[in-house]
């Protein structure tokens, strides 16, 4: 079966089939093939979560991004110059391959303070680049993305889930929930004019950001869109306030390096990270297929409820 759909997308993109094989198989079928000038990667994206015209607007934002940020995965387009393909009722992208190794490798392997603080700074630096390259970017007609806004996090029906009604939490973790929800809906009413917003990566966890020889790559840009830019903060620091008890150390380099290229409002982080950690409550949802779903639903759960607790002072 690989084999044949080698063969097949080896109509649009110009590699050889044989070495076309799969490098990952989690929300999108990641492909890796060989080509003349070097392998290439190949998406095959999931169905129900993107149609086709905000994943070729991923691709032209990825695209535009690229010529103002250096080493920025860079989509390559077909033999007759489309960004996305429709085959056989799947939607298929190329894109540039990048070497390295994950932030998450990189972590594994130190526990340094130092490394750990410089890492990033690092890091919050190559943001606030992003984020400039983002401003500098202009989308063009029909450019078709989702909103991290109020109403995309907190809403009615928040773009990751009604995390209120995951059916793994107790109805006093609900009720908390639910009131957290309202609190977080009104604090950030007042807030959202005042706010940096517009393009941002929003999921930059420790497997989307890649080292290579010092040099920061941000990868999969499949949840991109608008948003407060300190979403982006909220979301590289979320997973290192349970990981590491270096926590301080890290957001105030990750802080300190992006507000040493760009200005950002900061003193609502803590709160950022309590709206980014119930993100996850609803996202878990509608990926029960996943082997591991109950367990990370509650992992995501008792998470959440530690980080609002620990925040509720800056709800």
């Amino acid at each position: 079966m690989i084999e044949q759909l080698g063969l097949e997308l080896s109509e649009y993109w110009s590699f050889s089939p044989e070495t076309f094989k799969i490098l990952a198989q989690r929300e999108n079928t990641v492909f890796r093939a060989e080509t003349n000038k070097g392998p290439i990667v190949i998406r095959m994206h999931r169905q129900g979560y993107h149609d086709f015209d905000e994943i070729q607007s991923e691709l032209q934002f990825m695209a535009g991004v690229s010529l103002h940020l250096a080493n920025t995965p860079c989509p390559i387009a077909t033999k007759d110059g489309r960004l996305v393909v429709e085959h056989r009722g799947k939607i298929f992208t190329g894109l540039d391959w990048i070497t390295g190794k994950t932030l998450k490798e990189y972590l594994s392997l130190t526990s340094s303070k130092r490394d750990l603080e410089t890492i990033f700074f690092d890091l919050g630096g190559k943001l606030a680049n992003f984020h400039i390259a983002c401003d500098a970017w202009q989308p063009p007609p029909g450019f078709k993305r989702h909103s991290w806004n109020r109403s995309g996090l907190v809403g009615t029906n928040p773009f990751w889930g009604r995390f209120w009604e995951n059916p793994d939490l107790h109805q006093d973790e609900r009720d908390f929930m639910l009131k957290i929800k309202d609190r977080i809906n009104a604090v950030l009413a007042g807030l959202e004019d005042s706010l940096d917003y517009g393009m941002i990566h929003a999921d930059l966890i420790p497997d989307n950001v890649m080292i290579d020889e010092d040099e920061l790559i941000f990868l999969d840009f499949d949840d991109c869109g608008f948003g407060f830019r300190i979403f982006d903060l909220a979301t590289i620091l979320q997973k290192q306030f349970i990981a590491t008890s270096n926590f301080k150390a890290i957001s105030t380099a990750l802080v300190t390096g992006y507000k040493s290229h760009r200005k950002l409002e900061t003193e609502h982080l803590d709160f950022f990270l309590a709206i980014r950690s119930l993100t996850y409550v609803g996202w878990i949802v509608d990926r029960y297929n996943f082997i591991d779903a109950t367990e990370r639903s509650r992992h995501y759960i008792n998470n959440a409820l530690l980080m609002c607790q620990r925040f509720q002072n800056d709800l």
